[in-house]
């Protein structure tokens, strides 16, 4: 139990034990807790668009905006800007450096040569990745909160079954 007199290593202790459940911080109060998360439908739609960008315009970025005003009209209530930054998870995705003034350059994202493989079914990726904040935390895995071994993920699996690979793959759906 942490009380009043708790050292910084016993908070942080308590922490890392309950994190994966959920847990206020005793120290100020804030909601802490990891989340799994798994490749998914709109995960694989937004890396099947950057790698369609990328045959167009080699390792450019794309922002956001252009996939959200110009998507199928099949996406058109479907606000996809997360799902652009959940693929750096698994190093699928990248967003650009600052500019040279140091200046946050938000929206801007490329596949990585991971998302490449990945999109072109060379490759699957592991199953989980383990998620606090915004960010990743440690590296992805295939094993569940209970110890569980889950299959890696292939761009298809992630698809599971809602869309045409080829069309999507073709820019027609």
């Amino acid at each position: 139990m942490i009380t009043g007199n708790s050292t910084l290593s016993e908070v942080w202790e308590h922490i890392r034990t309950h994190a994966d459940t959920g847990l206020d911080c005793p120290a100020c109060g804030q909601r802490i807790k990891v989340y799994w998360r798994s490749p998914n439908w709109e995960m694989a739609v937004v890396a099947i668009r950057l790698y369609r960008y990328h045959l167009e315009h080699p390792w450019e970025y794309s922002h956001v905006r252009d996939f959200t005003m110009s998507h199928p009209s099949a996406f058109k209530n479907y606000n996809w800007l997360g799902d652009y930054s959940k693929l750096r998870w698994w190093r699928l995705a990248e967003p650009a450096p600052p500019a040279e003034d140091g200046s946050v350059r938000s929206g801007l994202w490329r596949i990585t040569q991971s998302g490449i493989e990945w999109v072109t079914e060379q490759v699957k990726v592991p199953h989980y990745v383990r998620v606090f904040d915004a960010n990743a935390i440690g590296e992805p895995d295939h094993f569940t909160q209970g110890g569980e071994w889950r299959p890696p993920v292939g761009i298809k699996d992630a698809l599971d079954n809602k869309f045409d690979f080829g069309a999507l793959m073709r820019g027609e759906a």
